[in-house]
């Protein structure tokens, strides 16, 4: 309150204050890739977090779709819809080309998990509690 009344002009009353409800609305309200996203970097488990590496975009569809099996139900999921996502989810992850088998493949370069769960909050505005 002694803020308040010493120096108004400070205040910018248009500005939301960044609370523990802020950042679970904003988690509640994700959808599509960006929800699945946030579950892979919740439970920490998609593939070797210490280190980066690379995974084939029709791997990362194959998941999406299992996660969510409505997807591509009315439309087939394109591997550009999916670059175009990871290119605001994940900043750090690297659209690359890699060999799966001997078959070349394009995908990404994920990073580990603390820069990816780094690069989900600078996209999200706001701190995860990934602990909980």
């Amino acid at each position: 309150m002694n803020y308040l009344l010493n120096d108004p002009t400070e205040l910018d009353v248009r500005t939301k204050p960044r609370t523990k409800e802020h950042v679970d609305q904003k988690i509640k309200s994700l959808e599509g890739f960006g929800r699945y996203w946030y579950e892979v970097l919740f439970a920490g488990d998609f593939y070797e977090w210490d280190e980066s590496v690379f995974k084939t975009t029709s791997f990362l569809i194959d998941l999406y779709k299992e996660f969510d099996r409505q997807a591509g139900k009315h439309a087939a999921i394109q591997m550009r819809t999916i670059k175009e996502e990871i290119a605001g989810i994940c900043q750090s992850a690297i659209s690359a080309r890699g060999q799966i088998s001997q078959v070349q493949s394009r995908g990404f370069e994920f990073p580990s998990l603390e820069v990816a769960r780094e690069a989900f909050e600078a996209y999200l505005g706001c701190k995860v509690p990934w602990d909980e």
